[in-house]
């Protein structure tokens, strides 16, 4: 039983931390794709 639980602490902890993790990506690449298309806005409206 005992062993069992341990054996599952693993399991646990990177079910629960992928979420946190996939969010963060998510979060990242959220942020760099803002980031590159306001740049992309300044630099064509500099053109115009």
């Amino acid at each position: 039983m005992v062993v069992a639980l341990i054996s599952q602490i693993p399991v646990i902890l990177l079910t629960l931390f992928e979420r946190e993790i996939r969010l963060l990506l998510l979060n990242y690449l959220q942020a760099l794709g803002r980031a590159f298309v306001d740049k992309f806005i300044d630099s064509h409206n500099e053109r115009f």
